[in-house]
């Protein structure tokens, strides 16, 4: 299990990557994305503290997702 910070849409925001056995792994984004055409689209919502902070965020869970 790893956490990262992933700021920008609020202060303190986290992401969730779990990786188990036997299985693909999972990463929980909570609202620093909210679907996979949002990341495809580097589209983040309407609200956000700091949109620059949110953009890097974005980029950084798309390399995370790879």
């Amino acid at each position: 299990m790893t956490l990262f910070e992933t700021p920008g849409h609020t202060d303190g925001h986290y992401s969730l990557l779990i990786e188990l056995p036997n299985r693909n792994p999972m990463l929980f984004t909570a609202d620093a994305v909210y679907s996979q055409q949002s990341l495809d689209l580097n589209c983040i919502s309407s609200f956000h503290l700091d949109p620059v902070a949110s953009y890097r965020a974005l980029e950084r869970i798309k390399e995370i997702a790879e």
